[in-house]
């Protein structure tokens, strides 16, 4: 039917910035639909275009670089704030955008026409320095290209021939392109440029590019056309226009609207249903019968949680179930008033749990209750006091499996919200990990805990245990392939066992079960290889895939179901790199997140940071994060490694923005990867840093407000038992003035700067003061109310730190001699202590080994009494502690799972001016010691 401008064009509705005032606002997201293209953009992401619901042009976040040589890089549109206008006039739609930064100005115009015809125009230009280079790349749809029939133009010459994208790999067909046609079922392609264009293939993913020399002063203008022929399967027989959705979600439904005309030849009825991208989240199907005039159709899809969505709409022919139309992705914020999740992931032993229930910040908390209906259970009705607050539950006679607790949201009587979470149970184990949604950490062996470690090499390189745990390191992550045979399982078990006798947890690699399908065989085998390490006391975690494709969902949904319902005491990982929406395909796939952003040298250390932020609003927190550091470079895009400040900036930007997990990649010695020992040398030192760090990053109370200036200096704060932490981290290669401040907290007084054995005046909750290129600082505020504590350091003790409480060093005891053999450590641990905050852990892994500490030796008289005590505890039964004064006397003591105090009485047979204590592990295993002193008796 003959079309008219009015019904050619229609703006889509997304927020009240785009509307029929559209033409005149800055947008940070736009769409619209135009005949039968559809372009969709997004600050930061850059535009996508279908056509007739086939992707023609993909969006590159990354469009526009400008460097010099890839060693210095000016500009990258990823990082840019680019804002656009949407306009029509007589010639069309035209969505603009633009950005601009100190060194480049760029300006992109999406001239949507009738006919199959999109134009798009490029000016842009060097402002700093008055050289460099430009990249710009953009995807085209694999439609186009693959399995097509082309003809190029190049310098004035035709070449014709047949195209195909690779199954692998990357290939370059032409470049210079000044125009290209190609010709598929879907139908032909036509672009001409002003300019020649390059084309790389690769799998899925070929783009359209070109590079070029800048001057300063120089404006530069490209236009390319697009023009497309409907080929026979290019024909939907559909007409669309009038697509609308809200893009804020508040009670867990996005609703959309499009209306739909009938094509000759077209469908008589089609169904369309409302989806999230990638499988997940989908809506019922609705069905509407077509004709020659537009019909409406309102269709919705679940948004369960908080944060971004990705959905799209399929349009399908209702008689044959055929997929005509894909729209998307479809942006959706879901911005739930009520959110609910167990505190703990896993309940065994505790007779008392908690909800963790969170309301919108925007609904005001006045009158409103919270409902939690628990099966066996009278429902339990409390008042909202705040936006985030715990509700108690009572876990008598918790069945094992799953339990559905159902929490409603009430103003008065009235429901204004409602969500059904479930509580996991099962049989208590030694070595079971528990993930603490309230902060993100993990509770292994009854204590906090944050796994920082490393990837490394398989068959194992010498050393790669010892060496490392002598650092500080936590979490061992080898690459071992698979399916195993028993010979292959028995070498895994050997480090395995090494593992647990050191003190180190296992992220255990189950990535080879990450393919597009399992045989009977190979399911057969990922059972074995789970029920042979599932009991395991190293096992801390399964690590089922490594980066994988989208395609991989269904797949790793399979997986995950098995691994969890083979293990329920330990939780499984998946990494990413592609950022928020892809990850949250896997959603049903994973208990960790993890992300290994690896931006050195080409990119700034705060795409940390940002990855960070995006893989916690994927998952609105419900997930917690690791983050994998670049440990590595030297060979094909990193072309060197992180230097030891870079490494120290972007291992604090991960603390900061909600990793609670560290996992170099990777670690093989001795000199490999990394080769730096410098480098390496700092992540030791932040294994330790972090350790101390544990138990305000661990910390379930709430977080105090922190600011900071300037913000390329990224902060977060922590409250624990009367003390604020703060951490700051400089992410400029240059020194800044600090200033910190901390609504709501008055505090004045010196304040510790925690690793540097100083202290900084604080007034009113505000530091001020400088910090150094690429650094970090960590405050301590004892800003109270502290812990009374029941134990006392004697006055006339002669021990120096008797409870470990003075750390010059970050997890070094201070104020003795060691004696430390292979895979023994001694380190101070701030996460559980008798006495003060600290205490001290020792490990022996075998009888042949040696943990033995001497404190600084004091005087002693011949004839006097002296009380020799400390307090003891351990993990394992059996640990035995042997403890001595000189040579004077000594006595053993076999330590039990509480706390307990251990003395002896010495009496020395000549005086010694230097009088020393001993220390040491008599057994293989795991020991915390406390509040040692000497202490002479008062004489009757």
């Amino acid at each position: 039917m003959q079309r008219t401008w009015s019904a050619w064009l229609t703006l889509v509705v997304l927020s009240p910035l785009v509307g029929a005032s559209a033409h005149a606002a800055d947008l940070e997201r736009a769409a619209f639909m135009a005949d039968d293209f559809f372009v969709l953009w997004r600050s930061g992401e850059g535009a996508t275009v279908t056509w007739r619901g086939l992707p023609l042009l993909r969006a590159n976040p990354s469009e526009l670089i400008v460097h010099r040589a890839w060693e210095d890089v000016y500009y990258r549109s990823n990082q840019g704030e680019q804002t656009a206008t949407l306009a029509r006039d007589e010639d069309g739609a035209a969505l603009t955008i633009r950005d601009q930064s100190e060194q480049f100005r760029w300006e992109k115009r999406i001239i949507a026409r009738p006919g199959g015809r999109l134009r798009v125009e490029y000016e842009y230009e060097l402002l700093e320095p008055a050289r460099a280079e430009l990249q710009v790349l953009f995807g085209v749809g694999r439609p186009w290209l693959h399995e097509s029939d082309y003809r190029v133009v190049i310098a004035g010459q035709e070449r014709t021939g047949e195209l195909s994208e690779p199954e692998s790999g990357r290939t370059d067909p032409w470049s210079g392109a000044t125009e290209q046609m190609f010709a598929t079922d879907y139908g032909t392609l036509t672009t001409t440029a002003d300019r020649g264009l390059n084309l790389l293939c690769q799998p899925s993913a070929s783009s359209l590019w070109w590079a070029q020399a800048l001057e300063r002063g120089t404006v530069y203008r490209v236009g390319i056309d697009f023009a497309i022929e409907p080929g026979p399967a290019g024909e939907t027989g559909l007409a669309l226009s009038g697509l609308e959705w809200a893009h804020r979600a508040r009670d867990g439904v996005a609703t959309f609207s499009l209306a739909m005309a009938q094509r000759a030849g077209g469908p008589e009825r089609v169904s369309v249903q409302a989806r999230a991208v990638g499988g997940g989240e989908a809506g019922t199907s609705v069905e509407v019968a077509l004709a020659d005039e537009p019909r409406s159709v309102r269709c919705s899809a679940p948004v369960a949680g908080r944060g971004e969505r990705n959905l799209e709409l399929v349009i399908a022919d209702a008689a044959s179930g055929e997929e005509l139309i894909t729209l998307g992705p479809l942006d959706v914020e879901a911005d739930p008033y009520l959110r609910v999740m167990p505190r703990l992931s896993l309940y065994t032993h505790e007779r008392e749990g908690e909800l963790l229930v969170r309301v919108a910040e925007d609904l005001p908390v006045e009158g409103l209750s919270v409902l939690v209906d628990m099966p066996g259970r009278a429902p339990q009705r409390s008042v909202v006091t705040a936006h985030d607050m715990r509700v108690p539950l009572d876990l008598t006679g918790l069945q094992a499996g799953d339990t559905e607790v159902r929490c409603q949201l009430l103003t008065g009587n009235d429901v204004l919200a409602a969500e059904t979470t479930r509580l996991r149970s099962a049989a208590p184990q030694a070595n079971e990990v528990k993930i603490d949604h309230a902060s993100g950490g993990l509770i292994a062996d009854g204590l906090p805990f944050i796994p920082f470690g490393f990837y490394t090499y398989f068959p194992l390189r010498e050393g790669v245990m010892d060496g490392e745990v002598v650092r500080g390191f936590t979490l061992f992550s080898p690459y071992h392939r698979g399916p195993h045979d028993a010979e292959e399982l028995a070498q895994i078990r050997e480090y395995m066992d090494h593992c647990a006798a050191i003190g180190m947890r296992v992220n255990y690699h189950l990535m080879w079960a990450n393919r597009s399908e399992l045989t009977d065989e190979q399911w057969q085998s990922l059972r074995t290889e789970v029920e042979a390490f599932r009991d395991h006391p190293a096992l801390l975690s399964w690590y089922i895939a490594d980066e994988p494709a989208a395609d991989r969902v269904a797949i790793l949904e399979q997986v995950y179901a098995l691994v969890s319902e083979l293990d329920p005491h330990h939780p499984v990982t998946i990494v990413f790199y592609r950022g928020g929406a892809h990850a949250r395909r896997f959603e049903r796939c994973l208990d960790i997140v993890m992300g290994d952003p690896y931006p050195i040298p080409h990119n700034s250390v705060t795409y940390v940071s940002r990855m960070s932020d995006e893989l916690v609003a994927a998952y609105d927190g419900r997930k917690p994060l690791w983050i994998v550091p670049q440990a590595f470079g030297g060979n094909e895009w990193w072309r060197r490694e992180p230097t030891a400040p870079e490494q120290r900036v972007m291992t604090y930007l991960a603390l900061v923005h909600e990793a609670r997990g560290i996992q170099y990649f990777i670690r093989s010695p001795r000199i490999s990867f990394p080769k730096s020992p410098i480098m390496w040398a700092e992540c030791g030192a932040l294994a330790l840093e972090t350790a101390e760090l544990t138990p305000a990053l661990t910390s379930a109370e709430p977080r105090p407000q922190v600011t900071c200036e300037p913000e390329s200096v990224h902060v977060a704060a922590f409250r624990d038992a009367g003390m604020v932490t703060v951490l700051a981290v400089n992410t400029r290669n240059e020194p800044q003035a600090l200033t910190v401040r901390l609504p709501g907290i008055e505090w004045s007084g010196e304040a510790e700067v925690v690793f540097e054995d100083r202290t900084v005046a604080i007034d009113g909750g505000v530091i001020a003061e400088p910090i150094d290129a690429y650094d970090t600082r960590v405050y301590r505020l004892p800003v109270g109310p502290l812990p009374e504590d029941d134990l006392a350091i004697d006055p006339a003790n002669l021990t120096i730190n008797p409870s470990w409480e003075y750390i010059p060093s970050a997890g070094t005891p201070s104020g003795c001699y060691a004696d430390i053999g292979p895979g023994a450590t001694a380190f101070v641990d701030a996460r559980l202590a008798r006495h003060g905050r600290h205490c001290l852990r020792m490990v022996l892994p075998d009888e042949d080994a040696t943990v033995h500490l001497r404190p600084f030796p004091f005087p002693v008289e011949a004839g006097r009494t002296y009380r020799v005590s400390i307090w003891g505890r351990a993990l394992q039964p059996g640990v035995t502690l042997r403890l001595a004064l000189g040579q004077f006397g000594e006595e053993s003591f076999e330590l039990s799972g509480e706390w307990r105090e251990h003395a002896l009485e010495v009496t020395p047979d000549a005086d010694a001016s230097r009088a020393g204590l001993a220390l040491s592990l008599e057994t293989p295993g795991t020991a915390w010691l406390d509040l040692l002193q000497v202490v002479p008796v008062a004489e009757q």
